[in-house]
C-alpha cells in the first residue's frame, strides 16, 4: 500500500526545486537536489540569500523563515502520533536538532524566523537565544498550548518600544496562537516593520473570526503554520497581500499516519489511565465484559443508541467509554466510520460493525504489531509566509521538500518524519525586499 501511495505522491507533486530564485514576477526557476544534512540546510539558506544580494533590488532585503519543528514530546512512535518514528529519529531530535537549524539560520543571515511546536531549551541554547533575540508565547487551552518562538537578527532590527501586542521577552499567552511584534530598522530607526507569527488555532481563518483584533495591526509579514491552505489564510487578510508558496499544490507538511489512527485513539482514551496505556492493555477498561461488542453494548442501551454525540455523555462513571464506543460503533463521525469500514473490508472474519470486540481493540487493530504497510502518507499545505503588497519576493525555498531524493528514499523505507528530517513540516524561507 505504501509503495502505491508513494508512487502516487511522486507522480502528483511537481518536482520543484528546493530553492527557487527569481526576480519578482519572473517564471525562471533553478532546480536542485539537496541532501538533508546540515551543510545542505545552510546551502538552502545561502542560495536564497545570494539570490537576494545579487538581485537588482534597490531596497533593503530581509531573509525570513517559518518552521513547525514538531516539539520533542510530540515526536513519538505512538500509533496515535507517528508510528514511523524510529530511535534514530528521536536521537536526532533530542540531540539539539532544532538548535542546529536555528544556528545555521543565524549563520546564513536569517533576519526573522518563527518556530511553532518549539522546544524552549533548544531555542535558548541557539545563537538567537544567547543573543536575547527571541520571544516566546503559547496559545492557552483549548488551543495547542505549545511553545512558539519568534527570533530576529539584532544587527538588522530592534524591538520597538511601541508594541501593538504583549510582545516582550517573558512567556505570554496569546489567544488563537498568534502574536505580532513591531521592529525598528537599525539602519533607519524611523522606519519600522510589524511581523506576525503564529501556530493559528484551529486555523488562521477561525482564529481571526474569534479574535477580530488580530487584523487591527496590519502586519507587514506573517510567518506561520496556518493549519490551512495558503490561499485561505491569505484571503483572511483581504486585498493587498501576496503569499509564499504561491500555489496551494505546494506541499509543506507530510507524515505517515497509522491507517486506523482514530480507532487507535479510542484505545488510548479508554485505558485504565487515559493516554497512558500499558503494553498489555486492550482499552475500554471500564466497559463491563458482558457488553464487549458494539452489538451487545447497543442492545443494552447503556450508551444510548450510539448514533450521535448525544450518546457520548452517557455513563460518566465509566470515563470516556461511551464517548469512544459511540464513535467506533456508530456511523456519525466520518473519520471513524471511514476507518471502521476499511477495517471491516480488510478483516472479513468479522461480519459486521456490531461484532467488533471493543475489549480487544488493540489486538484487532495491530495484530502482532504495526508495520510500514499499516500507514498512509498524508500531505497538505499549512506553512506559509504572507507579505504585504510592496514587499516583493526575490527568492524562496521549501526545505527539504517533496522533491528531495534522499529524504523521499528514507521516507519510503521508514516513513515520515524520519531521521533525515525529524519534523512533519518543512522549512519555508524567503528573501523579501522592504
Amino acid at each position: 500500500m505504501f509503495d502505491v501511495i508513494y508512487a502516487f505522491l511522486c507522480s502528483v507533486l511537481t518536482m520543484r526545486a528546493l530553492v527557487v530564485a527569481l526576480a519578482f514576477g519572473a517564471a525562471d526557476a533553478a532546480r536542485a537536489t539537496i541532501d538533508v544534512e546540515q551543510e545542505d540546510l545552510g546551502m538552502a539558506f545561502k542560495t536564497v540569500h545570494e539570490a537576494a544580494t545579487s538581485s537588482n533590488a534597490t531596497s533593503n532585503h530581509f531573509l525570513v523563515a517559518t518552521l513547525n519543528a514538531l516539539a520533542k514530546y510530540k515526536c513519538s512512535p505512538s500509533l496515535a502520533s507517528f508510528p514511523a518514528v524510529t530511535p534514530e529519529t528521536l536521537r536526532k531530535k533530542n540531540n539539539g536538532w532544532l538548535r542546529t537549524v536555528l544556528d545555521v539560520a543565524y549563520d546564513e543571515g536569517v533576519d526573522f524566523i518563527a518556530v511553532q511546536e518549539s522546544d524552549n531549551d533548544d531555542v535558548a541554547a541557539s545563537t538567537y537565544g544567547q543573543n536575547d533575540s527571541c520571544i516566546t508565547w503559547k496559545d492557552p487551552p483549548p488551543g495547542t498550548n505549545d511553545p512558539q518562538h519568534l527570533c530576529w537578527n539584532q544587527e538588522k532590527v530592534k524591538l520597538s518600544k511601541d508594541q501593538p501586542w504583549e510582545c516582550n521577552k517573558k512567556n505570554s499567552f496569546q489567544m488563537g496562537g498568534i502574536t505580532a511584534c513591531k521592529f525598528d530598522l537599525v539602519a533607519d530607526p524611523k522606519k519600522s516593520i510589524t511581523v506576525m507569527a503564529a501556530h493559528a488555532t484551529p486555523n488562521f481563518a477561525e482564529a481571526v473570526d474569534a479574535y477580530p483584533s488580530i487584523l487591527e495591526y496590519h502586519p507587514d509579514i506573517v510567518l506561520m503554520d496556518a493549519n490551512q491552505k495558503g490561499s485561505l489564510a491569505k484571503s483572511v487578510l483581504g486585498e493587498g497581500y501576496s503569499i509564499i508558496p504561491a500555489e496551494d499544490a505546494t506541499c509543506t507538511t507530510i507524515k505517515s499516519a497509522f491507517k486506523y489512527r482514530k480507532l487507535y485513539q479510542a484505545l488510548e482514551g479508554t485505558c485504565t489511565v487515559s493516554r497512558k496505556c500499558t503494553a498489555e492493555e486492550q482499552g475500554f477498561a471500564n466497559l463491563p465484559g458482558e457488553l464487549h461488542t458494539c452489538k451487545l453494548l447497543l442492545q443494552s442501551g447503556k450508551c444510548g443508541d450510539m448514533s450521535s454525540k448525544a450518546s457520548e455523555g452517557e455513563q460518566r462513571q465509566w470515563g470516556d467509554v461511551c464517548k469512544y464506543a459511540s464513535r467506533v460503533c456508530g456511523e456519525y463521525e466520518q473519520d471513524y466510520k471511514k476507518e471502521m469500514d476499511m477495517w471491516l473490508k480488510q478483516n472479513p472474519s468479522i461480519p459486521s460493525r456490531g461484532d467488533f470486540d471493543l475489549k480487544r481493540i488493540r489486538t484487532l487493530l495491530w495484530g502482532a504489531g504495526p508495520t510500514l504497510e499499516d500507514t498512509v502518507v498524508k500531505k497538505a499545505q499549512e506553512d506559509v509566509i504572507i507579505a504585504k503588497n510592496g514587499i516583493n519576493l526575490i527568492a524562496s525555498s521549501v526545505f527539504p521538500g517533496t522533491g528531495n531524493v534522499a529524504f523521499n528514499r528514507e521516507g519510503k523505507q521508514s516513513g515520515f518524519p524520519n531521521q533525515l528530517w525529524p519534523s512533519d513540516h518543512f522549512l519555508i524561507t524567503a528573501a523579501l525586499t522592504i
